[in-house]
């Protein structure tokens, strides 16, 4: 099958998190299936620009990526690209579906056109745009360009795909016209089948086998609560000596608000600050860990707990994270309201539960089924697939593993 896939940023376009890493993996595993795929973005990487050839083929992993010059930086959300416009009404047309992710965007514009006048099928995935915290900012704004100017293109899909059942739900309401089905992101499970030594970041930050260690892993934004997280912890820790918290990943402004917090409740001997590791590491430290705590209130999906749960690490996440569905049907942690003493008597609960390890092993299993990207990829083209006649609104249950759960 020839996928075309237009995206308005790719990796190495890091800045924007998870989905530069999902879908990147998505085409990945595509590619591995044996399908043709060709990635259409952008040169975008916040607000600079990524060192690639523009408008000129290149290998990325396997992969066939089209880097179009974004103009007009100075909003550098629209990812307005006319290059990268003309490629897909010249191109469309070669193959036999497009992908498109991320709304509110000038690629879904000018892929979506570029199919409709081809007539070919394409699959939207929102990745979390239509969720109850992205339709917060804006509000007005929003609905009168979604009504006017996206929500004509959405409701010609064959499919509008949601990465979680949490997204799915929030978004509902909205009663596009597209068949909705639920696939995850996948992660490359054989990163995680021999997992690291144990010990490694425990003698580094000089910790026991007993002591019992959190971590979070993920970009220090805003988005992340990570004042939440260490407010909780201090309460959920009191007067366990054993209990440690290490924070990794890259800073985008929160470094010092969270050194900031951390000294004024007295937390400097049991919370460390790791910065940006590489893979290698941030693998060894998900081994090492007890449990991973993701507080987000703007998670879509949740690739670090998605990775938390392969390496076998209990999970304790809240509410509006994406993957709190899954977290609860895997029995691979907790999930909680975003308040501190709810998040601190169920933390304390966790660190105390002798059968942790349990957890783990729970999250383990379901995550090397179900995220398994291989067959992730194999769902989202046999949704491409799929007819486009006479579309149902009711949710369809991907296949992901051997047992038809639906992830």
């Amino acid at each position: 099958m020839r996928v075309l896939v237009v995206v308005p940023y790719y990796k190495p376009a890091y800045i924007y998190g998870g989905p530069t890493r999902s879908t990147a993996g998505l085409c990945e595993a595509m590619v591995r299936a044996g399908h043709d795929v060709t990635v259409f973005t952008t040169d975008a990487a916040g607000n600079k620009t990524l060192d690639v050839p523009a408008s000129r083929c290149a290998s990325v992993s396997g992969v066939q990526v089209h880097y179009f010059r974004r103009r007009h930086a100075w909003r550098p959300m629209l990812f307005y690209s006319p290059d990268l416009a003309r490629a897909c009404r010249a191109g469309a047309a070669g193959y036999d579906a497009l992908y498109i992710a991320g709304t509110w965007t000038y690629p879904l514009l000018a892929a979506a056109k570029a199919a409709i006048a081809a007539r070919i099928p394409y699959m939207i995935s929102p990745r979390g745009s239509f969720m109850t915290w992205a339709m917060q900012k804006g509000c007005l704004k929003k609905r009168i360009y979604l009504r006017f100017v996206e929500r004509p293109l959405i409701d010609k899909a064959s499919e509008i795909h949601y990465t979680t059942h949490l997204e799915a739900r929030q978004a509902a309401s909205f009663e596009f016209g597209p068949r909705p089905v639920v696939i995850p992101n996948g992660i490359e499970t054989s990163l995680f089948c021999d997992l690291p030594e144990k010990g490694q970041w425990r003698r580094k930050l000089h910790l026991t086998d007993a002591d019992r260690l959190s971590i979070f892993s993920g970009r220090l934004v805003k988005d992340k609560r990570l004042p939440l997280i260490i407010r909780s912890f201090a309460v959920a820790s009191n007067g366990l000596p054993s209990a440690y918290l290490a924070i990794a990943g890259p800073d985008y402004g929160e470094r010092k608000a969270i050194l900031k917090t951390v000294a004024e409740l007295g937390l400097e001997k049991k919370v460390f600050l790791l910065g940006d590791l590489r893979w290698s590491e941030l693998l060894e430290l998900y081994t090492d860990a007890d449990m991973l705590v993701m507080l987000s209130w703007r998670e879509s999906f949740g690739m670090a707990v998605a990775e938390a749960m392969a390496a076998g690490c209990a999970v304790l996440v809240s509410e509006d994270v994406g993957l709190a569905d899954e977290v609860r049907c895997a029995h691979a942690g907790s999930v909680v309201p975003s308040r501190t003493p709810e998040v601190a008597r169920e933390w304390r609960t966790m660190l105390c539960d002798s059968d942790l390890k349990a957890l783990g092993r729970n999250g383990r299993e379901y995550a090397l089924q179900h995220f398994n990207s291989d067959n992730v990829a194999g769902a989202v083209v046999q949704a491409l697939c799929r007819p486009t006649e006479a579309p149902s609104r009711s949710v369809v249950r991907a296949t992901i593993g051997g047992d038809g759960g639906a992830s």
